[in-house]
């Protein structure tokens, strides 16, 4: 339905009526009615790839000893600290910006035996432009690997036999804390899960799997 409607206006020097057409549910003004939503990309113009750029960290070295006439004893202890960085670019191959959500997971072997849980995680929303791309720095946090070396001689003399010298020795070698066993990570768009990546064909199985990160959580690394 339109209505018309008579408007008296006036300015400097005289007046004028002018009839105004108006339809109902419309704006006539300059600021619309409603901000049309911005369209989003479908979640299968998604994807990603996932480099590691760096695993190192530092290490600090420290050795005490003592020594007698008959008897040495030497140990050390090294300390080294170490990290993940990736690398993730999430490609937009459709012509519409894109929204997604970036999970990644750092796995550690606990030392000495080896058991493999999740250190460290790390979670980002991306928005990626259309038919663009979108680099992320991603570090985890550090992992504390101890080192402890232990070495003692002595010689034995034997005053009542008379016999030569008997020398005995000891070595031991123990290693504490974690290191990095590898990394995982997921590109989902809601509950979609898009794209998994890991450093090797294992923990790409195991990002594929919900219950199985869930249950890498849950490792206790002393096995408690």
């Amino acid at each position: 339905m339109k209505i018309y409607v008579a408007l008296l206006i006036c300015f400097f020097g005289g007046a004028a009526w002018v009839e105004a057409q108006i339809v109902p549910g419309q704006s006539n003004g300059s600021v619309p009615a409603a901000t049309p939503a911005v369209q989003v990309a479908a979640s299968n113009s998604l994807s990603f790839e996932a480099k590691s750029v760096s695993s190192g960290g530092a290490t600090k070295t420290q050795n005490t000893g003592t020594s007698g006439l008959y008897d040495l004893s030497t140990s050390g202890t090294q300390t080294h600290q170490s990290m993940i960085r990736l690398e993730v670019r999430v490609r937009n191959f459709g012509t519409t910006p894109a929204l997604a959500h970036l999970d990644c997971y750092f796995v550690a072997s606990a030392l000495p035996h080896g058991r493999r849980y999740i250190w460290n995680e790390v979670a980002r929303d991306v928005a990626v432009p259309a038919s663009g791309e979108l680099p992320e720095q991603i570090q985890s946090t550090e992992l504390t690997q101890v080192t402890e070396q232990r070495f003692s001689s002595s010689v034995n003399m034997n005053p009542v036999t008379g016999g030569g010298p008997t020398v005995s020795q000891s070595a031991s070698r123990t290693t504490t804390g974690a290191k990095p066993y590898g990394w995982i990570v997921r590109l989902t768009s809601g509950d979609r899960l898009l794209k998994v990546q890991a450093s090797s064909s294992e923990l790409e199985t195991i990002g594929r799997d919900a219950n199985a990160i869930s249950n890498l959580k849950n490792v206790r690394p002393t096995g408690r």
